[in-house]
């Protein structure tokens, strides 16, 4: 016989009869279960509770979709159910005095647990992480763009001051080469004035010699 048969079999047997539970389990199913139609239970829960699986109940009519959350042991899977809708539905049927068909019942497993506190203290704890790398990487490319910068400034500056002592060097060349010209300049009129100075001497002797001697 279906395992999750016999458990159902034996949970409404105890809960009709008023009987204390006194498996963790069908504890489980009391406490975190919907307590009627439409309404959903502790999903999250239910799955944290050892051996148990949370599904949802699908009762349709005709216009209308009723639902309800079981917490039930692994046994009694959304799968499981489904495989016995025909045994379940013949029960439901004489719980509530209405015919039910195998047809109108559905049943959709929940298998994701709701987040926990902690998941989001991992969430807030991975987004600080990667806004403090954030940070740490802005910072190295400043602090990379600052020291290009300053090497920029500093090669444009070295090459301004070379430029302007290569200024200054062409200056001082020219200088020089002026100075020297002009000194050149000036020993070539002095030795011309002499030259002059010493034909001049030279035709006055001349003059003197070849002028008559008094008698």
């Amino acid at each position: 016989m279906n395992s999750c048969l016999i458990y159902l079999g034996e949970l409404f047997f105890e809960i009709s009869q008023g009987k204390p539970l006194n498996d963790p389990t069908k504890i489980a199913y009391e406490n975190y279960s919907g307590s009627t139609l439409n309404q959903q239970g502790d999903v999250a829960a239910c799955i944290k509770t050892l051996e148990m699986n949370f599904f949802e109940l699908k009762l349709f009519f005709s216009g209308v979709t009723f639902y309800e959350g079981m917490c039930l042991k692994e046994v009694c899977s959304a799968q499981a159910m489904n495989s016995i809708k025909k045994e379940f539905a013949e029960f439901l049927s004489l719980a509530i005095q209405t015919t039910i068909t195998p047809e109108q019942l559905n049943f959709n497993q929940y298998p994701v647990e709701k987040p926990s506190t902690d998941n989001y203290g991992f969430i807030i704890i991975t987004l600080i992480l990667a806004f403090i790398l954030l940070l740490t990487l802005i910072s190295f490319f400043m602090l990379v763009f600052k020291s290009k910068s300053k090497d920029i400034n500093k090669t444009y500056l070295e090459q301004q001051d070379s430029q302007s002592q290569s200024n200054f060097v062409d200056k001082d060349q020219i200088q020089t080469k002026l100075i020297n010209r002009e000194e050149i300049l000036n020993k070539k009129l002095e030795a011309s004035l002499e030259k002059i100075e010493q034909q001049m001497k030279l035709k006055q002797n001349m003059n003197i010699k070849a002028s008559p001697s008094p008698l």
